[in-house]
């Protein structure tokens, strides 16, 4: 799996010609930056990016918002966030096998996903699936 990282939305936002499976991206970027505002350009791009909002705000309202724009998960940064985490990556993997009938053991990842510190915005893009 091809995983490429960003210090900021707006370098993220040049790179979504890449056609990402999955976007982890943080609430409050600290570079000025407003998460919300990046996932709305990220869902203008391209409504069917899967986007995962992370924040260490435990707010239920901030939660609400990000679904309302469009995100398919709001991961509170906690000591169970990693395992949220790539839970998710695998609801992706499930999504794309389905879809290309394939097994999911046909698949490998090469690694796991762990989002700490100042990791402001995540892409993933995965190998493609191949039919049988």
């Amino acid at each position: 799996c091809n995983v490429r990282s960003f210090q900021s939305g707006e370098s993220a936002i040049a790179e979504l010609s890449l056609k990402p499976d999955i976007v982890f991206l943080d609430f409050n970027l600290g570079t000025g930056e407003n998460g919300l505002k990046i996932l709305k350009q990220i869902k203008e791009f391209n409504k069917d990016i899967r986007v995962i909002m992370l924040s260490s705000e435990d707010l239920l309202s901030t939660a609400v918002k990000c679904m309302k724009n469009g995100a398919l998960d709001f991961i509170v940064k906690s000591e169970t966030a990693s395992l949220r985490v790539e839970k998710c990556i695998e609801d992706v993997i499930q999504v794309k096998s389905f879809k290309k009938y394939v097994s999911l053991s046909t698949l490998t990842l090469i690694s796991i996903i762990v989002v700490i510190g100042i990791t402001a915005f995540i892409i993933i893009k995965f190998p493609e699936i191949m039919d049988r």
